[in-house]
């Protein structure tokens, strides 16, 4: 159209008027033509911006939902693999098992019950990159460490204090078999096993008199009756014994009246459960609350709980309550204590309830949110301290969830996961020891040792960039956990008394997981309180290296007299490090003893004897009894 415009301007001289008229209007009309080509073109572009502009954003979401469900396939095949372990692997957190099950492969747990299954090393401090050895974080191999054997006599010197029944046992027809009659005893060879008699239960009748006084012959009874519970037939012994059963053994109250039904006494299972609620609210309570108050006078305690589901508790279907469990710091050195609390929620209220305005100092527990806030809330009398075990679980999990399959050695070692594993074994390397100190030393080594590794720790915590797509959501969680609990999880450098984890407590919890696997459930809160009051007494004895049973008991015999006469001088013999219990349980095992320490040892026969005896005896031997002798 340009080029026809320049020739009809050359010829429009020549034109007549007329003929520049037809020109320039059929020259109009097509100009008209393109611009409404050019308007439809241009609403075509538009309309393909639109869709360009709609396909994009629809590209970007699809992008997003792709990322997401890469992290939830993630995240889904991390649960997968953590419940396979839960099931069928080991359930440990020591290094040695986390590099050797990482270098494996991502191998499938194996059967359990598999006979042929290999015993993998231990170790708890190191990496494992091959059988028996263990690599620490600068790559220097060290002794393995694990179990070690128990040295040769050392095992029956740990029997001394048992009873010994000594029996010598001749076959005088089998030897004249194979020697004639030319034989004597030159000396005896001995064997030792452990034997056991099941206790028996048996019913004791306690007779008081009835007098007649004066000469009017007036009847007096003297009080007669169950001091523990009036109308009952528990006992201090019984009910000990079904309390151990239940808080040591973890059986629930119905095997325990199985058992009781088999030999000979029909107790049910709510006649057990309602000796055990009455007996620990009305006599263990009272040492229940002592050993409280005397926990929060240590200036260090550690906090953990677990779930515990009540039946009755008048909540919906389903509803967990939690038993609490404080335990003195297990740096200190004087008696540790134990104590069990349960409480329908997991709220910050238990904590205040439990301390009160009556304790100042440290608190160890893991990340749960209650602990920094009850502390924030006490102006600086309370603080909070971290767990270090807490911080390692994270990242060991990280690592089994890893793909590894196929890597070297080497190259596992470098992933983030494996690199901070060695450097928080490096710290318990340096720390464990300093347990056996005393707090001087402790803070000194703690100080000069164990502050350049712990620093360490956090400086590679700090390189490792939580963006990165190429880590897990278990690393990125590991990695913000040791972030986030950075000042919590330092804390115990600058105080002796604070230990390193929060391990101390979680061993003291197992008991409860023990018994919640056996039992389920409880039947109301009443209940649950009482496993709580129990579960203080019997770990607080085993922790003071008494015997829970015979403490049990002690309690049972003593505490109808405090709580009749209650004083200070009484209360001091209430716990399992007096001196009055000690005696006392020294002499319930002696006594327990007894009806095989009295006989005394018994005299090797004589070989003339022997034969002469035996003689004597062939007159009477009935054909299907045997002629071995037996002496005791």
């Amino acid at each position: 159209m340009v080029e026809r415009l320049a020739r009809l301007c050359e010829s429009a001289e020549s034109m007549s008027r007329e003929e520049l008229l037809g020109v320039l209007k059929e020259v109009a009309g097509e100009y008209s033509d393109v611009l409404s080509s050019n308007e439809e073109l241009m609403n075509v572009h538009k309309e393909m911006a639109l869709q360009y502009s709609q396909m994009k954003d629809e590209l970007e979401g699809t992008k997003r939902d792709l990322a997401d469900k890469v992290k939830l396939i993630g995240r889904l095949t991390a649960q997968l693999h953590m419940s396979r372990n839960d099931l069928f692997g080991r359930r440990t957190e020591k290094m040695g098992d986390a590099f050797t099950s990482a270098a494996a492969g991502n191998e499938e747990a194996s059967d359990p019950v598999d006979e042929n299954a290999g015993e993998p090393g231990n170790s708890d401090a190191g990496t494992f990159c091959s059988a028996g050895k263990v690599i620490d974080s600068d790559g220097k191999e060290k002794s393995s460490g694990g179990r070690t054997k128990t040295p040769r006599g050392k095992r029956g010197k740990g029997l001394g204090s048992l009873a010994v029944v000594q029996e010598y046992i001749v076959d005088v027809d089998e030897l004249d078999r194979l020697y004639g009659s030319q034989w004597y005893i030159k000396g005896w060879s001995v064997t030792k096993t452990i034997e056991t008699v099941k206790a028996p239960l048996f019913i004791k009748a306690t007779y008081r008199p009835i007098l007649s006084v004066g000469t009017e012959h007036h009847l007096v009874r003297i009080p007669n009756g169950n001091p523990l519970l009036k109308g009952s037939l528990v006992s201090p012994s019984l009910g000990a014994k079904i309390m151990y059963d239940l808080a040591v053994l973890a059986q629930p109250y119905y095997r325990q009246a199985q058992d009781l039904f088999r030999d000979g006494v029909p107790l049910s299972r709510q006649d057990l459960d309602n000796w055990a609620i009455r007996l620990s609210t009305t006599y263990y309570y009272p040492v229940w609350k002592m050993l409280q108050m005397m926990a929060l006078m240590y200036t260090g305690n550690q906090v953990d709980e677990t779930r515990w589901m009540v039946i009755n508790d008048g909540r919906k279907a389903g509803s967990f309550g939690f038993i609490w469990t404080h335990t003195t710091s297990e740096l200190f050195e004087m008696n540790p204590i134990a104590v069990y609390c349960f409480k329908l929620t997991r709220g910050t209220d238990h904590l205040r309830e439990f301390y009160g305005s009556l304790f100042g100092g440290v608190i160890t527990s893991d990340g749960y949110i209650s602990y920094p806030v009850y502390a924030s809330e006490t102006g600086g009398e309370v603080k909070a301290s971290g767990c270090f075990a807490h911080c390692r679980r994270y990242f060991f999990y990280a690592l089994q969830v890893r793909n590894v399959s196929g890597c070297s050695m080497e190259e596992i070692k470098a992933l983030p996961e494996a690199r901070a594993l060695c450097l928080i074994s490096d710290i318990y390397q340096a720390d464990e020891p300093l347990k056996k100190v005393t707090a001087k030393e402790r803070a000194v080594l703690r100080n000069t040792l164990v502050r350049e590794k712990v620093n360490a720790f956090f400086e590679y915590i700090d390189s490792l960039d939580e963006e990165d797509p190429g880590y897990s959501a278990k690393l990125v969680q590991a990695i913000t956990y040791a972030k986030n609990q950075r000042e919590r999880l330092v804390m115990f450098l600058d105080d002796p008394y604070i230990p390193l984890d929060n391990l101390n407590v979680e061993r003291k919890i197992r008991p409860v997981s023990t018994i919640r696997r056996n039992s389920l459930f409880s039947y109301s809160v009443e209940g649950a309180e009482a496993l709580t009051i129990i579960m203080t007494l019997v770990e607080t004895a085993k922790a003071n290296n008494a015997h829970p049973y015979y403490y049990l008991k002690y309690l049972l015999e003593i505490m109808p007299d405090y709580i009749s006469r209650p004083s200070p001088w009484f209360e001091g013999r209430l716990f399992p490090w007096s001196a009055e219990y000690r005696a006392y349980e020294q002499w319930e095992i002696r006594r327990a003893l007894n009806c095989y320490s009295n006989q005394g040892a018994a005299t090797p026969p004589k070989t003339s004897e022997l034969k002469a005896r035996l003689h004597k005896r062939d007159l009477h031997l009935a054909p299907h009894e045997s002629r071995d002798a037996k002496v005791s």
